[in-house]
């Protein structure tokens, strides 16, 4: 995944604080507020352990669609989903002794410092919950306090510096899923309180083992505690393999992971945690919804989902509204103080930053918060199945097309650079060069191939919101531009010109962080070390020059013969504009995917990252993730949870091969996980990513990849699993079996031989 970051345009959030006050050349002001928080740290105490759980007695059932029942516990205000195909309940608060699961935990904001909440110890445990039952869910309100007394009060009965909160939950089933909903309007806090961040169901399907305790009693009913399934007894064969005979354990794990429980975690392509495995490196881990903070402790998720398989049941949750700088945060039992393996999603309402001498808040959201939660069991409790059904609740939610992208021929994405800055020091291809090499790579076979144009407009890869779309003079100009699309027109190649559409030209047009400083990033220079310096500093535009400037661009480019627009920065780079007038994140985003749709209208659009709320018109996604942030372990694999949510829908690639560290097995995974080859070029011979290097692998990879492959672009991704050590196979709704074996030496499936470091494909 390290090598994702290495891309043109790997845009990294730097929040700049500098002392507080707002940057001298920006005439922009903030909506931020300065307060006179502390650093204290408040929380209600524990109660007792009864609040904290779900027994199954207490459970009535309130409502039902399609599989699955909505059982609600007036004891401990509390929900409950049965699986009626899997006869497994699914419930918020796990019944684990010792547990303190809540429906909801909340940071409050007031002067006298932070305030770690939670609906049962400060509202279920001072009878300040409620219930509304709705004819498919329910409508839960907790008030919550530090004091028993002033959590039974009204609102308007509120005593200066009395900390009060009310949260009204909606929880529905609809179309055989929970929706859990937070509607803004449902968030009343007291004077001088600020709500920071809101955790829903934050222990749903928490799964707990232990030597001397394993309560089932939230997952089975009392007449089925004795049953054992398939999956369960496979999971216990091969802990007993383990210690009888040490060196078949990892043969054994290897044969059983297909059935192991896991929680899903949005890494990068996806990865799972095992939860019966132990891996301190993994014991914790964050990720922060399409990055819009940079927080030293978390990575960034491109896809808003998380799941968990247990008992041969599973769900996958995927947040709708809120989504955008939304943490999902996931832990093994070992790095738990109760021992608990969980997964869930907290949604900031309010961003609080310090510059190291004030303060600064920034205003609530305004947006609701909601999460979907869809259930499978048996054969379709799989990490693809889990993709299968977001991918069907994306498209549902006008985030994800319905579109089949099916190929004659699987094409070659190729990116040629012109110009880190736009100057002739760092000038490493012409147009001229380009069209000559296109004419070398048809003329050795390949038929299909997305010519990318980065760096030869005004500005190189720096271009901003001040440039036109127009062929650098020093890279042959707009005559050479015509002569090259003219050529691939004839070849049916298509040419897309990469733009960025959020660089602002300057300062005072710059969106502004909670500190009032402009936004920015760092650009690592893709040409470095041989051509130019190592990176560069990059302004993001506010929110109320995103649509002119688009306007701008497009207008610039009319006249081009080019096939389409290669968006650099959209996909891969969110953040709110906390400047006054600016935008929440969520609003940001509706602003980027509104005005990124544009270039889709007439023309091809290809975007490099793929963050779920911008992607919909996309034809084509570069750098898609295929592996994961966190190194992996035995106990912590990647699984192509993306590949599988996109495949067959857009085209895409994942880092380019030349850029890898091993380019051979970055092709292979891109086999793997279904994408399109693809290589990151120069035709000056100073730079590594010179064409000449590897121009010969990519040609006969891409030849064999069209014949091989390209009928199963328009097929859906139906499972994936790692047979042996080093050998995945990818299966598709075709029937078609792809093996990929990662190993110096050959592999034998049935009948045939996979040879070292290649691949095959059967039926």
């Amino acid at each position: 995944m390290k090598a994702v970051f290495r891309k043109v345009f790997c845009l990294v959030l730097v929040i700049a604080v500098c002392g507080g006050s707002l940057c001298s050349c920006s005439f922009r002001k903030t909506d931020s507020a300065v307060t006179a928080l502390n650093n204290n740290i408040n929380s209600g105490a524990a109660v007792a352990g009864e609040l904290h759980n779900t027994q199954t007695k207490d459970l009535s059932r309130i409502a039902s669609s399609g599989l699955i029942e909505l059982h609600y516990d007036a004891r401990t205000c509390s929900v409950a989903v049965y699986d009626t195909s899997a006869s497994r309940y699914w419930t918020a608060l796990p019944a684990c002794k010792g547990n303190s699961a809540a429906m909801l935990n909340v940071v409050l904001l007031s002067e006298n410092g932070r305030y770690y909440m939670n609906s049962q110890d400060n509202s279920v445990a001072f009878s300040a919950c409620s219930a509304a039952f709705l004819s498919d869910g329910v409508r839960l309100t907790y008030v919550m306090s530090d004091d028993a007394s002033v959590a039974a009060k009204e609102y308007d009965a509120l005593q200066a510096g009395e900390l009060w909160l009310r949260v009204t939950v909606e929880i529905r089933l609809i179309d055989g899923s929970m929706t859990v909903n937070v509607p803004a309007e449902g968030i009343l806090a007291s004077a001088g309180v600020s709500v920071e961040s809101i955790t829903l169901l934050p222990d749903f399907g928490a799964i707990r083992y232990s030597e001397t305790e394993q309560n089932e009693a939230e997952i089975l009913p009392a007449e089925q505690k004795e049953e054992t399934t398939a999956e369960e007894q496979a999971s216990e064969e091969a802990e007993e393999a383990s210690e009888e005979n040490p060196e078949k354990a990892a043969e054994a794990e290897i044969a059983t992971n297909a059935a192991a429980d896991f929680l899903l975690v949005p890494d990068g392509c996806g990865a799972v945690m095992y939860t019966r495995e132990s891996d301190s490196s993994t014991a914790r881990v964050s990720f922060r919804v399409y990055g819009e903070e940079t927080l030293e402790d978390c990575r960034s998720a491109q896809v808003p989902a998380f799941g968990i398989r247990k008992a041969g049941a599973a769900f996958v949750a995927v947040i709708g509204e809120g989504a955008d700088g939304a943490l999902i945060k996931a832990n093994r039992g070992e790095a738990d103080l109760e021992g608990i393996n969980r997964v869930c999603a907290e949604f900031p309402v309010c961003v609080v930053r310090s510059d190291g001498k004030k303060n600064y808040i920034s205003p609530a959201s305004g947006k609701n918060i909601s999460v979907c939660y869809r259930f499978m069991s048996g054969s379709e409790a799989s990490y693809i199945s889990m993709a299968a059904s977001c991918r069907e609740y994306l498209i549902r939610q006008g985030l994800l097309s319905s579109r089949t992208a099916a190929y004659e021929e699987l094409p070659l994405n190729i990116a040629i650079i012109g110009s880190a800055d736009g100057g002739y020091r760092t000038l490493s291809s012409d147009l001229v060069e380009t069209e000559d090499l296109l004419s070398v790579v048809k003329a050795k076979g390949v038929n299909s191939v997305n010519l990318i144009l980065q760096g030869f407009f005004d500005g190189g890869l720096l271009q901003d919101s001040s440039s036109r779309v127009s062929a650098m003079r020093k890279t042959g100009g707009s005559r050479a531009l015509d002569s090259l699309c003219d050529y691939a027109q004839k070849q049916k190649f298509n040419v897309f010109a990469g733009l960025n559409i959020l660089t602002a030209s300057s300062a005072g047009e710059a969106a502004l962080t909670v500190t009032g400083e402009p936004v920015t990033a760092a650009l690592v220079n893709p040409l470095a070390p041989y051509i130019g310096k190592t990176s560069y500093k990059l302004t993001f535009l506010a929110s109320d020059r995103v649509e002119r400037n688009v306007v701008s661009l497009m207008n610039s480019a009319r006249g081009l013969e080019i096939a389409g627009f290669c968006i650099n920065d959209a996909a891969r780079y969110a953040y709110a504009d906390r400047s006054r007038g600016g935008a929440s994140a969520a609003d940001f985003s509706e602003i980027v995917a509104k005005n990124v749709s544009a270039f889709a209208i007439q023309q091809e659009l290809m975007l490099c990252g793929c963050h779920f709320n911008v992607i919909k018109d996309a034809s084509f996604l570069l750098d898609v993730p295929f592996y994961t942030q966190y190194e992996e372990t035995v106990a912590y694999a990647a699984v192509p949870f993306i590949p599988a949510i996109l495949h067959s829908t857009v085209g895409y690639s994942g880092t380019a091969a030349n850029t890898a560290l091993l380019p051979t097995l970055a092709l292979l995974k891109c086999v793997e996980y279904g994408g399109i080859p693809y290589f990151e070029w120069v035709l000056s011979m100073k730079s590594h990513l010179y064409y000449g290097l590897n121009l010969t692998d990519a040609v006969e990879f891409a030849n064999r990849a069209a014949e091989e492959l390209s009928d199963l672009s328009g097929t859906r991704m139906t499972g994936h699993e790692c047979i042996e050590s080093g050998v995945y196979a990818t299966e598709y709704d075709c029937g078609s079996v792809v093996y990929v074996n990662y190993n110096n030496y050959s592999v034998s499936i049935g009948n045939l031989s996979v040879a070292p470091y290649d691949y095959i494909r059967l039926n």
